[in-house]
């Protein structure tokens, strides 16, 4: 009885290593991965400083942090790679992709920020044809948001576009 408080707090030490925690509103109808979504590649892959399913930049290079995540529907029907993006009086939800959960489970995708640079696009690379408008290449100027499977699948960047104040998606790996 006379350890139980310590106990009590290791227990509380383990739980939240699982699981990150925002101070951004979750968009309604979703949610962040709790400690039974911890398993399959998430669980593998997860280290003291790479948790696959969230992480926080500057995306807009406003000076606020956002926030990148792997959310998943509250009826755990699909799942969402989101950006919630803080600005100085709201915040602004980005859906980038929705996956129902039926053909690829959550714990399979990692999503995990870039590094800057210059950058081929997977039809720059020659893997098909760029369509019309897209580019062979990109220049990364500020970290970003990468999302891919772990294991094989495409990969791609998703870029904040400050003349367009929306993201814009290249696939960048077959």
């Amino acid at each position: 009885m006379k350890n139980f408080p310590l106990l009590i707090i290791c227990l509380l030490m383990l739980t939240n290593s699982f699981c990150q925690e925002t101070t951004l509103k979750i968009p309604e109808g979703w949610r962040t991965p709790n400690k039974y979504d911890i398993k399959d590649d998430w669980e593998v892959f997860q280290k003291d400083d790479y948790i696959p399913y969230h992480f926080t930049n500057d995306f807009d290079q406003n000076g606020l942090k956002d926030e990148a995540w792997i959310l998943i529907k509250n009826d755990n029907t699909s799942f969402g790679v989101w950006i919630l993006l803080k600005t100085i009086d709201s915040q602004f939800n980005y859906l980038i992709t929705e996956v129902k959960i039926s053909s690829v489970k959550p714990q399979y995708i990692g999503i995990s920020e870039t590094e800057k640079g210059t950058f081929q696009t997977a039809c720059g690379k020659g893997y098909f044809d760029c369509e019309p408008g897209d580019p062979s290449q990109v220049v990364v100027t500020s970290p970003q948001l990468w999302y891919s499977p772990f294991e094989s699948g495409p990969g791609y960047l998703i870029m904040w576009n400050k003349s367009e104040m929306t993201f814009r998606s290249y696939q960048m790996t077959d």
